[in-house]
């Protein structure tokens, strides 16, 4: 009897805790369920760019369907990328984590900073008081005019034309030798160019009298004379003197006349500029750029800090830390010459397959933004330079005739004047996409434009993709620039991309005087580069290279329309270099 009541308590008991493992099951489906049933049913919008919401820019991970060591690794990508309701999870959290950041960063850093490094930190940070606005002590940068002026398109000089040649007149009331006729031969001598303000003159030879007496030299009588070459503000000229008697000459050189500086925009240095003094001659258009001062940045020992993939810079500046950037950075990745070999080998194939019709190609490596703003970044050891770009820049340059370009010292020379990347996303802004654009214009032989003859407008811009990352944002200053606002251009768009954005594959079509074609394969940085591209080419098709790869009608239509005269650009921010070489593997075996 006993027994058979311990057998139906046992038996109650397991039934009980399988109704409660039921239950649970039942729980967790229905907590697993229903965030995809209410994003279906509400969706899961947040906020857009321009109001501060999220902007990751990139793809999100695709289920991996095949097999693998990491296949758990990729699922779990899959699953945070399509989870129901992230976008205002993450967007909650960064508004959270931005209220923290922002409070650490204005009242809690300054003091911990203050109380570790003292006066020392102070005077490197250029704050009143300090020595490193002292332009004294400072050593300020020199630059190149004519880098410059050939950077920035300069101005031509005027042409100038010589006065016409004519038949010196004679002196009044003197009637012209006969041992000397009045219209001169020219002079086939070939006297070495006089200092200047020197004045050469051609000896004359006395010819002997019927008695073979040699007469006295007679006293030159010059006119005014004509000048020959006309003095510019940089290279001296050239007048000629004739004599009307025996017809000798002499030159007298012209010097050069200088620049006429006036003074265009001062700026004096702080935390976010250089201070300089531009200058532009009103004579030839030539510019100066002399630097007054540098930016009031700290140089002390800043500890590197992340989160969320995004670097805390100095000034409220953010980097990105992800694909190996420190690497990059540090100079700790530079590529084996076999390595570079082998680049070199497949952009010279799709180069030959390129000059077969006629089309130019262009590769450009877009540097990574802490290559141009080294100031702002952390204090970490870099191991070398120069770096793997400028390592592989040079290479290509010594080795091969492929346009090859890796423009920073184009946007070392412009931050001098303007931001060339925003300061809270990891992409270039305007001014860097005109500057990586006249690059690849330069590369081509087609005519640039001087961005110093621009209107360029400040706007303000809050946060970036960065900011999205680790919840920190500040406003800052931007820039858009007026550039042939008087071609007419018309957009299409794709919303079919493999980005899913209606931006990503774009076409332009314009009046442009010039009619040639121009395709460009890339990646995001590209976006910055497209109002010059589409009003400088008859046709302009930009697009994701993963466009490219999944075989969209429009890329494929576009690359089979390029003829001679065309331009292919492959395009890669330098932390995605090797993507230049799978791009032009695959245009090659797409052109057979």
């Amino acid at each position: 009897m006993e027994e058979n009541k311990n057998n139906n308590n046992r038996e109650n008991a397991d039934r009980n805790i399988r109704h409660f493992a039921v239950l649970v099951i039942i729980l967790f489906a229905l907590v697993a369920v229903s965030p995809w049933v209410l994003s279906l049913a509400f969706g899961d919008d947040v906020a857009s760019e321009e109001e501060g919401g999220l902007t990751e820019k990139r793809e999100l991970t695709e289920f991996p369907v095949t097999m693998s060591n990491d296949w758990f690794s990729r699922f779990e990508s899959f699953y945070s990328d399509h989870s129901p309701f992230r976008n205002s999870l993450i967007y909650f959290e960064t508004t959270v984590s931005q209220k923290y950041e922002t409070y650490y960063r204005n009242n809690i850093d300054p003091k911990l900073t203050q109380l570790f490094m003292g006066d020392a930190s102070e005077n490197a940070s250029g704050e009143e008081g300090g020595n490193a606005g002292d332009d004294a002590d400072e050593e300020l940068p020199t630059i190149d005019m004519s880098d410059f002026n050939d950077l920035f398109g300069n101005t031509p000089t005027p042409t100038l034309t010589p006065e016409p040649i004519g038949t010196p007149s004679p002196v009044p009331g003197e009637t012209p030798s006969a041992e000397a006729p009045a219209t001169p031969a020219p002079s086939t001598s070939s006297e070495t160019a006089p200092a200047t303000g020197t004045v050469t003159a051609k000896p004359a030879t006395p010819t002997p009298d019927g008695g073979g007496r040699t007469p006295a030299p007679h006293e030159h009588r010059y006119d005014s004379g004509r000048i020959v070459r006309n003095a510019t503000c940089t290279e001296a000229g050239e007048r000629v003197y004739t004599c009307a008697e025996c017809g000798d000459t002499k030159t007298e050189e012209i010097p050069a006349t200088g620049h006429k500086y006036s003074t265009v925009k001062t700026q004096n240095a702080d935390q976010e500029h250089y201070g300089y003094i531009l200058s532009k001659c009103s004579t030839c258009g030539y510019y100066n750029l002399e630097i007054t001062g540098n930016k009031k940045t700290s140089t002390s020992y800043l500890a590197p800090r992340s989160a969320g993939g995004a670097i805390y810079g100095r000034n409220d500046w953010l980097f990105y830390e992800g694909d190996n950037s420190i690497g990059y950075y540090q100079g700790t990745n530079v590529l084996d010459n076999g390595t570079m070999n082998s680049w070199r080998h497949t952009f010279e194939k799709l180069r030959e397959a390129c000059d077969k019709k006629g089309i130019h190609l262009v590769v450009m490596a877009a540097p990574n933004k802490e290559q141009a703003y080294p100031e702002y970044m952390p204090s970490y050891q870099r191991q070398s330079t120069p770096k793997r770009q400028e390592v592989f820049l040079d290479y290509m340059q010594q080795h091969s005739s492929v346009k090859y370009l890796y423009p920073l010292s184009d946007l070392n020379t412009a931050k001098y004047l303007y931001d060339v990347f925003y300061k809270q996303d990891t992409h270039w802004n305007s001014i860097g996409g005109f500057m990586g654009t006249m690059a690849v214009y330069r590369a081509l032989g087609m005519d640039t434009t001087n961005l110093l003859e621009l209107t360029v407008n400040e706007t303000k811009r809050t946060g970036g993709d960065l900011s999205n990352f680790c919840g920190y944002s500040t406003t800052y200053t931007d820039y858009q620039v007026e550039y042939k606002t008087n071609v007419k251009v018309n957009t299409k768009y794709f919303p079919d991309n493999s980005v899913g954005s209606e931006v990503e594959l774009v076409q332009f079509t314009s009046d442009s005087p010039n009619r040639s074609k121009i395709v460009v394969i890339g990646d995001s940085f590209r976006h910055s580069m497209e109002q010059y591209l589409a009003r400088d080419f008859a046709k302009a098709t930009v697009c994701h290279r993963s466009d490219f790869y999944n075989n969209h009608y429009a890329v494929q239509n576009a690359l089979k329309e390029l003829s001679v005269g065309d331009v292919l650009l492959l395009l890669a921010v330098e932390r995605y270099d090797g993507d230049n070489v799978n791009i032009a593997n695959s245009l090659i075996g797409f052109w057979g």
